[in-house]
């Protein structure tokens, strides 16, 4: 492979080129003498335009199921059938390109909007607090 010249990589070093997953980015950085990469991936959310697809209602289920409830607790919650709980989750899912619970759970985690509060079900789930 050739070598190839770039700043603060020694000559001797060799560079290989990266294929990178969608959306995935690499940069060099030099610190204290040492070279290192560093991968980047975009946090989706308050920048995403299909979060703001979701109704309220569908924003309120997902923060519940992302919060570990199960469909039965959020129906319960909700005063709304099971089957309407999973209706929601499959449109979730579909709006916003994820396919779980988890992936749903890592996008709210990174994606809590400024101004936008999401409900707060593990709290409830825990009960009154006993302080």
């Amino acid at each position: 492979m050739s070598r190839a010249a770039r700043p603060g990589v020694p000559a001797d070093r060799e560079v290989l080129p990266l294929a990178l997953p969608g959306g995935l980015d690499a940069a060099e950085l030099e610190f204290e003498g040492g070279v290192y990469v560093v991968l980047t991936l975009p946090i989706r959310g308050a920048d995403d335009p299909t979060f703001w697809s979701l109704t309220a209602t569908e924003r309120a289920v997902a923060s519940a199921a992302s919060a570990g409830l199960s469909n039965a607790e959020i129906a319960g919650e909700r005063g709304v059938a099971i089957r309407t709980v999973a209706n929601q989750l499959g449109a979730i899912y579909r709006k916003l390109g994820l396919h779980s619970r988890a992936e749903l759970a890592a996008y709210l985690q990174g994606a809590r909007p400024t101004g936008v509060e999401l409900e707060d079900h593990a709290a409830r789930r825990e009960g009154p607090s006993t302080k």
